[in-house]
């Protein structure tokens, strides 16, 4: 049974068991348009500039465009002939009166009125095809390059930045891409126009060959100012979405210190900032608003003002003289359409510019060449082993403070500022290339990053959990693939979860091979009353990070899926700290079993956590070593007076709540 086939049954039976009746939504049909349907595969990394990265979407969707122009270009021309065929049956009826000759241009009308309709309504399609496929291209393109990218730079772009170029952004070129079908078709539609009006009335047609261009060229000035403005409101705002960003995984350590006082301040500001910002963008934008409603009507009172004129001298029948007046009201059609297009371009190209400066960040980890020459041929092999690989069991040395770690064994590093024992810590597991970290005598930069991701394995302070199952959160990145999940089941488990609190039936564990791994890496972390708390324990659902858990539950989920890696070398930075003293010395202890003979280097200053460690290294305010030795050991250096180890024995006393 396939992922999909298996929420559905469990969401029915769910459904059932509580007296819920789902809404029937019918299955998608395996004929159902490509363009409509999510795209898959991994998107390709384009070059990093805007119009390489318009065109490459161009390229791509240049089949969808085509055809939906020419959907587009039915439509138009199917209605803008109306008024045509409406002269001609006017024509035949008062030349000719009442007869069998009106048959054939009411056929020409009446096929016009349904073409026009059926295409306007098929178009209607093929523009949220377009839409969603330039849209999820773009979003696609600059998510697989974000979270495909190994460490980071110090020329990232702010958290908030990227977030809204992958979702403001992206909808924006996907407006763009709905307007390009619709645009060529006006233009195709217009020359159609400017053909017939030629046939019957030169100095007409050259009005609108003329005119046309004159009108768009005079509202195009303004898009140039109106471009600099969104450019810059759409700095702010990506600032301001930075902030909030921030402030959400934050929020706890801003409390109690006054710290949210000084966000909301912050958050007040740049909110006044952005709305400066957009009204200051809203002034060329409404004055172009103003010049697209009035120009438009503008020209085509001028076009029914000439032809009115030539029925006054008797160049044009009153036939003639209604379809002249029906173009004239389409002809603003085109106008609309245009400077339409030319908002939603600004923004398109701003946004395009935000993708292009996401595709500009690179990586900063990177596998040496000699490095992947000179891997053992058993490596692939040896990384798929639980069993530890001796080469990462020597010491670990930062080559910038020099501080190092014995191998297998469990070392507290300790600082009077905590960022600066993390920052340390962080080093260790070579989060980028510029500085060396050394394992025995060779540097860590000269093996392969998934060797070293492999075998050295990160804990940080952020407890980031996902939704799906308790099981795939432990698992990671060993989790089995799932299958995107199709609209009908979307809707299920959206309306089950407003319905139901997460819950699930009841499913046997064990339908995993690592699933006894899994539960003594939660025995571990003591995280056994998360499984009793989630209906269905390792198949039971975690919510969207986390949020139906508590805090300490999510640290001690993130602390086992850890765990259960069996990783040589495991960095985990405060692992207790959201935790009770009692859960702490519990976890303390049987991490100290459990890690016997593996390399463990925690960042802590809890005591119950530094007596269960062979070795706690004190670091200074300059990230170097300043003692070493056993909790105990440096806690005899405070009674004998040792600046060492009163200033250790400070951070405890902090770390416990004294003075």
């Amino acid at each position: 049974m396939s992922f999909n086939e298996r929420h559905e049954a469990i969401s029915r039976g769910l459904a059932s068991r509580n007296g819920i009746e789902l809404p029937t939504v019918a299955k998608e049909p395996g004929w159902w348009p490509s363009f409509l349907r999510p795209p898959l595969g991994d998107p390709v990394d384009m070059e990093a500039s805007p119009r390489r990265i318009l065109l490459g979407l161009l390229r791509k969707n240049k089949w969808l465009l085509l055809g939906a122009t020419l959907v587009a270009t039915l439509s138009q021309v199917s209605s803008a002939l109306l008024a045509w065929a409406l002269g001609l049956l006017l024509d035949a009826g008062l030349d000719m009166g009442l007869g069998s000759h009106l048959i054939r241009p009411a056929v020409v009308f009446f096929s016009l009125i349904l073409i026009a309709t059926v295409f306007s309504g098929l178009y209607q399609v093929f523009e949220i095809g377009t839409w969603f496929q330039a849209q999820a291209g773009s979003a696609r393109m600059s998510s697989y390059h974000v979270t495909n990218r190994r460490g980071q730079t110090e020329t990232d772009m702010a958290t908030g930045d990227i977030i809204a170029t992958i979702t403001t952004d992206s909808n924006h070129i996907g407006a763009l891409f709905a307007y390009i079908s619709d645009l060529a078709a006006s233009l195709i539609t217009t020359v159609v126009i400017a053909a017939l009006m030629f046939s019957v009335s030169v100095p007409l047609g050259l009005v609108v060959l003329i005119g046309m261009p004159v009108v768009v060229g005079g509202l195009s000035l303004l898009i140039k100012p109106l471009e600099q403005r969104q450019q810059s409101q759409r700095d702010a705002q990506g600032d301001l979405t930075n902030i909030g960003t921030d402030v959400v995984t934050g929020l706890r350590v801003l409390r109690g210190i006054g710290g949210e006082d000084v966000f909301n301040e912050r958050y007040r500001e740049l909110s006044q900032e952005v709305r400066r910002r957009g009204i200051h963008a809203a002034r060329p934008q409404a004055l172009l608003s103003a010049a697209s409603q009035g120009v438009p009507h503008a020209f085509a009172l001028a076009v029914v003002a000439i032809a009115a004129f030539l029925v006054f001298e008797g160049q044009l029948s009153a036939g003639e003289m209604i379809a002249f007046y029906g173009f004239a009201g389409y002809l603003a059609t085109p106008l609309f359409i245009i400077v339409g297009a030319m908002q939603v371009g600004t923004r398109a190209w701003v946004g395009l510019r935000k993708v292009a400066r996401v595709q500009e960040l690179k990586s900063s980890l990177q596998d040496r060449t000699d490095a992947n020459e000179n891997v053992d041929n058993n490596s692939e092999n040896e990384a798929s082993s639980c069993s530890a690989d001796s080469r990462y069991l020597q010491s670990l040395r930062d080559g910038i403070s020099g501080v190092e770690v014995k191998g297998g064994a469990i070392t507290a590093l300790v600082a009077a500022n905590p960022d600066v024992s993390a920052q340390l810590a962080t080093r260790l597991c070579r989060v980028d290339d510029e500085n060396p970290v050394f394992i025995g005598k060779d540097d860590l930069r000269d093996r392969p990053v998934d060797e070293v991701r492999k075998h050295i394995v990160l804990a940080s302070a952020h407890d980031h959990l996902f939704r799906g199952s308790l099981r795939d959160n432990l698992l990671a990145d060993r989790a089995d693939m799932r299958e995107p999940l199709t609209v009908q089941n979307t809707i299920f488990e959206t309306y089950l979860d407003s319905r139901i609190r997460e819950e699930r039936p009841e499913v046997e564990v064990g339908e995993h091979a690592m699933d006894e791994a899994l539960l003594d890496a939660m025995w571990t972390a003591d995280a056994q009353d998360v499984l009793d708390s989630i209906p269905g324990a390792l198949n039971g659902a975690v919510a969207e990070k986390g949020r139906t858990l508590s805090g300490g539950q999510r640290q001690r989920v993130a602390l086992a899926r850890a765990l259960a890696t069996n990783a040589d070398v495991l960095i985990a930075i405060e692992p207790t700290s959201a935790v009770d003293s009692h859960t702490e010395a519990r976890i303390a202890s049987r991490l100290r079993s459990r890690r016997q003979q593996l390399t463990t280097v925690l960042v802590t200053s809890s005591p119950l956590v530094l007596e269960q460690c062979d070795e706690v290294v004190f670091i200074g305010e300059d990230g170097k070593e300043v003692a070493r030795g056993s909790h105990d050991e440096l806690l005899d250096r405070a009674l004998r007076r040792e600046e060492s180890g009163l200033k250790y024995q400070k951070v405890v006393q902090r770390a416990q709540g004294g003075e």
